[in-house]
């Protein structure tokens, strides 16, 4: 009897952990995977980067040609925009994204742009301060991709392109081509994307 009693108790041990190890094992699958809720509102263009890709320690420059790295802007996450000053799409889309920094960055995500136009250091530099000036764009944070260095690390075919950089500094997804993100929904999706 209690050997019987004895082989219950197994059986039942077993099954109760192979039910945790299957369960814990579903539960960070899916908390991997499902960064945003693509079953609710999302943008029509936002497309999943699976799986999620690292962002290698990346080097940009500053308007004043001082070398940063990428990590040191991403307290909560990171929504980088690849863009140019001759790329009619990119001007258009930049109020929506100089309205999402503002809102963004009491969450402590920020918004950087980074511009990839060519020329040297003092042209560049020029060239986007007078740009952003132009077109009252000054709270946008602008930085230069020298040599696209960063497009061409992280794949980007087309421009704008934007894409979002969770905390860890991984790419959860982007968004290629034209985009607003003014609305109310826009700016919930990138936060629950982000946290």
């Amino acid at each position: 009897m209690y050997i019987q009693f004895m082989r219950k108790i197994k059986v039942i041990l077993f099954i109760a952990s192979t039910w945790l190890i299957f369960s814990t094992i579903n539960i960070t699958a899916n908390s991997e995977v499902q960064h945003c809720n693509l079953n609710d509102w999302h943008p029509k263009k936002f497309r999943y980067t699976k799986p999620a890709k690292q962002i290698k320690s990346t080097t940009l420059y500053t308007l004043q040609g001082t070398e940063k790295k990428l990590q040191d802007y991403n307290k909560r996450g990171l929504i980088l925009n690849f863009w140019a000053t001759w790329c009619a799409p990119c001007i258009k889309e930049m109020p929506s994204l100089a309205g999402l920094q503002k809102t963004l960055s009491k969450d402590k995500i920020e918004v950087l742009m980074l511009s990839v136009d060519y020329g040297t250091q003092m042209k560049i530099s020029k060239l986007i301060t007078e740009f952003l000036h132009l077109k009252n764009l000054k709270g946008l944070r602008s930085f230069w991709d020298k040599d696209r260095a960063i497009m061409n690390s992280v794949d980007i075919r087309g421009l704008p392109t934007t894409i979002f950089i969770d905390s860890q500094g991984y790419e959860i997804g982007r968004i290629a081509g034209l985009s607003d993100y003014s609305s109310n929904r826009m700016k919930y999706f990138i936060r629950n994307c982000l946290y």
